[in-house]
């Protein structure tokens, strides 16, 4: 008996899974994987982030004889950051400006650089090891040395080097005429131009992996049709990349705002741990946090008109 009833437990749910749809597998599937992450940030990240709120609205430092003092003072933290503090606004206003410029030449980049790859060449393999490399040799021990080469280099030299500097682009550029914020955008490109190559690996990897999930009949109906190369690009493989450009959009912001070389996360640091004034640090955090989240919603909201997701 004990038999028959598993055995009938067992065709009812394979009948249930029969009966589950692609959507319902992707969501149990999506669910199981954040699960480690959500089981984690529940044990381990929630309690300190609620302590770091608190924090916020008082005035919290270590004594000389230990211990710490907690005072209440409300939205005094707030007000010195905006009043009484002129590095904060201008460090974040740099940070975002910084993003503003890099996000764009990073994801046209990657997305460049994957299609050429996702091509059939010799070496195609090591090609594409050597533009995956910086992901798995950036750590911090690594990219500090290449750093601490770089500026002694300089330093013994008295000058810059060439590859990482873009003064004779600023020459040319002044003889054009051109208006002074286009000469500074260029020049902080130009300038960047290694730390933006450094930073392509993962976004490159997942337009890669965009770019083979595309269906190879479309790319057949479309020439049947007449069409070149640069409408096929444009027709089909770029509506059909659109949600990863938008996963790596939002992956490049947030990497490229919280790299801890920028200005406003050494701000922060060296006001909590430098100055010990943990709760000033706090509201500079959550104050970036916010507009962060803030400007994550806006993208999203944008992306309801070029994001084409395929039913299937």
């Amino acid at each position: 008996m004990e038999n028959a009833t598993e055995t009938k437990e067992m065709r009812v749910r394979k009948k249930k899974m029969r009966r589950m749809t692609e959507v319902q597998r992707r969501s149990r599937a999506g669910f199981l994987f954040v699960l480690p992450f959500t089981i984690g940030f529940l044990s381990f990240y929630l309690q300190p982030l609620l302590t770091s709120i608190g924090y916020t609205f008082r005035n919290v430092q270590p004594k000389k004889g230990g211990g710490v003092s907690d005072t209440w003072i409300g939205l005094g933290n707030y007000q010195w950051l905006f009043t009484d503090n002129a590095d904060y606004p201008k460090a974040l206003l740099n940070c975002f400006k910084d993003m503003l410029i890099n996000t764009p030449v990073i994801i046209i980049f990657s997305l460049f650089i994957a299609v050429i790859l996702n091509q059939k060449f010799r070496g195609r393999m090591f090609a594409r090891a050597i533009f995956f490399m910086p992901v798995i040799i950036s750590s911090g021990l690594v990219m500090g040395i290449m750093n601490g080469d770089t500026q002694m280099a300089e330093v013994q030299t008295d000058t810059s080097s060439a590859i990482f500097t873009a003064s004779g682009m600023v020459e040319i550029l002044e003889g054009m005429n051109l208006p002074e914020t286009i000469i500074s955008v260029f020049t902080s490109i130009v300038s960047q131009i290694f730390d933006t190559l450094w930073k392509c690996g993962i976004q490159i990897l997942l337009f890669l992996a965009a770019l083979q999930s595309v269906s190879p009949s479309l790319y057949e109906a479309a020439k049947i049709e007449g069409a070149s190369g640069w409408e096929s690009f444009w027709k089909v493989t770029f509506p059909n990349v659109t949600p990863i450009i938008l996963v790596n959009v939002i992956y490049t912001i947030i990497d490229t705002i919280t790299d801890s070389s920028n200005q406003l996360m050494s701000t922060i640091n060296s006001t909590a741990f430098d100055n010990l004034f943990y709760s000033r640090a706090s509201a500079m955090a959550w104050i970036f946090f916010v507009i962060l989240i803030a400007l994550i919603g806006v993208i999203f909201l944008i992306s309801r008109s070029f994001v084409v997701y395929q039913s299937k």
